[in-house]
């Protein structure tokens, strides 16, 4: 019959078989009632991120240490790592649409974004001399006044240089000798150490947790 059809008014049929819509209709049930609430994939993208930041941290970040500092920590080059306050600090809070993650250390700023000190009443700062000034901070005083004058009532003679401030321990045995207990200057410069970023440790995490949870 379609032989007596001419060829300009014969109709094109294409007969299409689509299997499989009962599994497209389950998935997308399951990504409507998972997007309705994505709290739990915040809380997995929020606890990846922290891992991710404190990694960061671990390896160090540029630039390196400045010489007196690593003398602080007696040759040691790491960065961000002197007390842990600030790696222990990193932490996330996660809602139903977002994610934040960062720290509530009082200093974060100052290594995110870098800083300039300057002295508020003094005419210049006091930064410890070593490694040594630090471990009498920890047993006379957190701060330098505090240091210096813990030191005086413990028997030490201090005077003050233009450049540094000196002190000498009580007599015992032998005549004591000088030492440099901190080092004075107009300011200091800390350098930026971003250490929140959402770069390709960030990105991975991001597409591994969300592809998971997509498939739960």
């Amino acid at each position: 019959w379609r032989d007596s059809i001419p060829p300009e008014k014969r109709l094109a049929v294409i007969r299409a078989e689509i299997k499989g819509l009962d599994r497209l209709e389950r998935f997308v049930d399951r990504l409507l009632f998972k997007v309705a609430d994505t709290r739990t994939l915040m809380e997995k993208l929020g606890a990846r991120f922290v891992s991710t930041t404190v990694d960061r941290i671990n390896r160090g970040i540029e630039p390196p240490n400045a010489p007196l500092t690593r003398e602080w920590k007696q040759g040691k080059n790491t960065t961000l790592r002197d007390n842990s306050h600030l790696i222990n600090s990193i932490t996330y809070k996660a809602g139903k649409e977002l994610v934040i993650w960062g720290s509530g250390c009082p200093y974060a700023h100052v290594h995110q974004f870098g800083y300039t000190i300057k002295p508020n009443k003094r005419k210049k700062l006091a930064i410890p001399a070593g490694y040594h000034t630090r471990k009498l901070m920890r047993e006379y005083g957190e701060t330098p006044e505090k240091c210096i004058e813990g030191l005086k009532k413990a028997g030490w003679k201090i005077w003050f240089r233009d450049k540094s401030i000196m002190g000498v321990p009580p007599r015992k045995r032998k005549k004591a000798e000088p030492v440099v207990l901190f080092i004075r200057k107009k300011k200091v410069e800390i350098p930026a150490r971003p250490f929140l970023r959402f770069e390709e440790p960030e990105k991975r995490a991001f597409e591994e947790v969300f592809k998971k949870w997509l498939s739960q």
